[in-house]
């Protein structure tokens, strides 16, 4: 098999071995609230605009630069921030 059509192949994978294969521990308290901020931030990201993506399909994009659609976004993405990180928290 040719090397490069391996790499292609692994290319989807690679993040969730990253992702499992961490060994770092969390011990101290800054190193815990980078990690739940991060986390919480990353699963409203890919929530939020996954499912706009997904429901305005080819005009996603045209939505994106309308400011008030914009302001909406934003407003949508740190309520969703906040909830994943009460549930973060929470766990």
């Amino acid at each position: 098999m040719n090397l490069e059509v391996f790499k292609g192949l692994l290319k989807p994978v690679l993040p969730l071995i990253k992702f499992f294969g961490r060994q770092n521990r969390i011990e101290e308290l800054e190193s815990l609230c980078s990690f739940v901020s991060s986390r919480s931030s990353y699963v409203a990201q890919v929530s939020l605009y996954g499912y706009l993506k997904a429901r305005a399909g080819t005009r996603y994009v045209s939505l994106i630069k309308d400011p008030l659609f914009a302001s909406s976004m934003k407003t949508a993405r740190d309520r969703i921030f906040f909830a994943c990180l009460m549930d973060l928290v929470r766990y």
